[in-house]
């Protein structure tokens, strides 16, 4: 019913609304609006922008909207960021990227950093400018009653005026699990607003997000798997009556002034194909999660609306309000002493885990943009961040249920500033940024990033780009204090110090992309064996290497993804050699309207001893008793596109029906068994 009447809603939007006017800007600042095709004034054309605003309102980086077939039955969040994963079978389950380049990045609330690919927040919104009413609906669904997944995502966004845009978005993701007490449920809905005229540009996000997470602990028998008396539905499991459930609230505000005289750009500086509705080629296969991909060489400065860059202000002050709230609750209706290491109480008399943290972050900036006319004239920005951060903790004291919770505040200020030329038409693209506290709790941290991409020819076929990242960071508040049924501890841990670069070279045109990575960190933190925070004395450095090339012969494409590891110390990370996804299909046209891409799609990795998970902290941790991997997972499918609608049909897991039950994707957590998948994208602009 709720499906439904999201649907309903997004498509009376649709329907009732009318296309809106573009605004121009003249040299003398004037506004004028288009008007009906029988006035003096030309029609509209019809388009529409997508961006992110970078560095918290510093520049902004346009996206094209995705409409490629290539890989559209990839729906799951989580294979869209890494090609290999431990997870726990279903959709919407925790999960841990076996990539370490692509894991997570450590959450201020850690208890979301496992679950991060299925929530939508403040560094994900994206913003529009559209002359016509958009809206997309995707909807995937597979497996038959009490073992299905599904996913609802439904955009609808418009200009209400020429200058005044407002959006919203409802996610639905859920998977019954073929096993036991294993059925998830995540969602959220977002409501996003942006205006922009003359001087001023006001932009607002507020989201929610919801998940119901049962969890079953895995399966009590791998043996159980290859006996025919036994279905995936009855296998036992070792929890029962086990849920973990989080909230977390978004609302962002960021308000921008442009300073100074409105200055014209030239146009030897852009290309004005970075902000327009995108088509990808048939030589560059991008996976994407609808709308929200972001194609990291289309960037775009901040500039005037409606004008489509032809005017630029050259400096601009920025003020941004962020206010985030996170609630996590981990509750049994019988706590199983034999499964977890300790249990401090034996009954749930005093109720459930619970733990969160509020943050609010004040972040102004002075902006001095790129210069209209040099195109290798920097921009420049420096600011003051302020944040604070409130934890929520249970006591110590589990009895005491009248003041059950222990509060701890951290406050600082942070000094911000960076440089930065992202203009399309320069071959030198830069973005470098660093973070300094100067003030409060977390006084001496730093953090310095940022990316050099050097394009190698006129055409931007080729480039090079290296991304790095140096830091000193406190530890997260989680791994220094913690108070549950099943884990409790107190620490104070030493600052992590991270170094990592990447460096890769892209060749459009030969479809190739070849990197290497370094990771080095100092004082890494993790969970040991005993689930218990741990703090490593040696450095732990992760090598990695990584090619993808897409072979074509005639209308059959063959596209390999093969990720290579080696971590220094594999007592405390462990990872395996060798992932890679093996994408492979057969691409043509029936009938002058109808796109096809049939074939299949192998997913390996090598053996080694995966993280093993834990349901009452929702934390991966380290084990070295079972093996995982060294198996092939092989999905057949069918992409199809006929005008706006992009189709799927997908056979999941074929390989199932001839395994030998050596299917885990995490220590006793088999992948879900063969399931009948399919699904549709469908866009609406009219």
């Amino acid at each position: 019913m709720k499906k439904f009447f999201y649907i309903s809603l997004i498509f009376i939007l649709h329907f009732t609304a009318n296309a809106q006017q573009a605004l121009n800007v003249n040299d003398d600042n004037t506004e004028r609006t288009s008007t009906s095709p029988s006035s003096d004034v030309d029609t509209v054309p019809h388009y529409r922008m997508m961006w992110q605003w970078k560095r918290g309102g510093v520049y902004k980086k346009f996206i094209p909207i995705d409409t490629t077939i290539d890989k559209n039955h990839i729906f799951n969040p989580i294979f869209q960021k890494s090609i290999a994963n431990s997870y726990l079978g279903n959709l919407g389950s925790p999960y841990e990227s076996d990539v370490f380049m692509n894991r997570a990045t450590t959450e201020d609330f850690y208890m979301i950093t496992n679950v991060r690919a299925y929530l939508y927040r403040i560094p994900d919104v994206l913003e529009f400018n559209t002359t016509t009413p958009f809206t997309q609906l995707t909807y995937f669904t597979g497996g038959g009653k009490g073992k299905a997944e599904n996913y609802l995502n439904v955009w609808h966004t418009q200009n209400i005026r020429p200058n005044w845009n407002m959006g919203i978005r409802y996610l639905l993701q859920n998977g019954d699990g073929r096993y036991m007490n294993q059925k998830t449920k995540t969602y959220n809905l977002s409501l996003f607003t942006s205006y922009e005229k003359e001087r001023w540009v006001l932009s607002a996000f507020i989201n929610q997000n919801n998940a119901h997470i049962n969890e079953n602990g895995g399966i009590t028998d791998k043996s159980l798997l290859t006996d025919s008396e036994y279905d995936p539905e009855s296998v036992p499991t070792f929890l029962a009556g086990v849920k973990n459930t989080y909230r977390n609230f978004n609302f962002n505000t960021t308000v921008q002034y442009n300073i100074g005289k409105l200055r014209q750009r030239d146009n030897s500086r852009r290309k004005d194909n970075a902000v327009n509705d995108t088509i990808a080629s048939d030589s560059v296969h991008i996976a994407t999660d609808s709308l929200a991909a972001v194609v990291d060489d289309v960037s775009q400065q901040s500039v005037a609306t409606g004008s489509m860059g032809e005017w630029i202000y050259p400096f601009k002050a920025t003020v941004s309000l962020s206010i985030e709230d996170n609630s996590r609750r981990f509750k049994e209706t019988s706590v199983t002493t034999t499964f977890f290491p300790y249990s401090y109480f034996d009954s749930t008399e005093y109720g459930m885990d619970m733990s969160g943290v509020r943050m609010y972050d004040l972040d102004a900036k002075l902006v001095v943009n790129e210069h209209p006319k040099y195109k290798y004239l920097p921009g420049l920005y420096a600011g003051l961040d302020f944040k604070t951060l409130r934890y929520q903790d249970r006591n110590d004291n589990f009895a005491d249920t009248v003041n059950g919770f222990t509060y701890t505040n951290y406050r600082s200020t942070w000094l911000t500033g960076g440089i930065f030329n992202v203009d399309t038409a320069a071959l030198f693209h830069y973005d470098l940024n660093a973070r300094l506290s100067v003030l409060g709790d977390y006084l001496g941290d730093f953090v310095i990033d940022g990316f050099l991409r050097q394009y190698l020819s006129k055409n931007r076929n080729s480039y090079v780009n290296v991304s790095g990242e140096i830091s000193s960071l406190a530890p997260n508040h989680f791994f220094n204090r913690y108070t549950g049924n099943h884990n409790i501890w107190r620490n104070d841990f030493n600052n992590v110090k991270h170094l990592n670069i990447k460096g890769k070279y892209v060749n459009k045109k030969l479809r190739t992309e070849l990197g290497v990575g370094i990771n080095n960190t100092v004082d890494y933190l993790y969970l040991d064996s005993l689930i218990t925070p741990s703090q490593s004395s040696k450095n732990v450095v992760i090598a990695t290497a990584w090619v993808e090339q897409i072979f074509r012969l005639g209308l059959f494409y063959f596209n390999q993804s093969v990720y290579f590891q080696k971590s220094t110390d594999e007592d405390i990370i462990a990872l395996p050699a060798i992932s890679l996804l093996s994408h492979n299909y057969y691409q043509n046209r029936l009938f002058q309207v109808l796109d096809f891409c049939v074939g299949f799609d192998l997913y390996y990795n090598s053996e080694f001893y995966a993280d093993k998970y834990d349901p009452s902290t929702m934390a991966f941790y380290q084990q070295r008793q079972v093996k995982t991997g060294n198996y092939p997972k092989l999905d057949v499918f069918l992409d199809m596109q006929l005008k706006r609608a992009i189709l799927f049909l997908k056979y999941e897991h074929l390989n199932y029906h001839f395994s030998n039950g050596n299917y885990f994707t995490a220590v006793n957590y088999p992948i879900n068994p063969a399931m009948l998948k399919f699904g549709i994208r469908w866009n609406f602009f009219d």
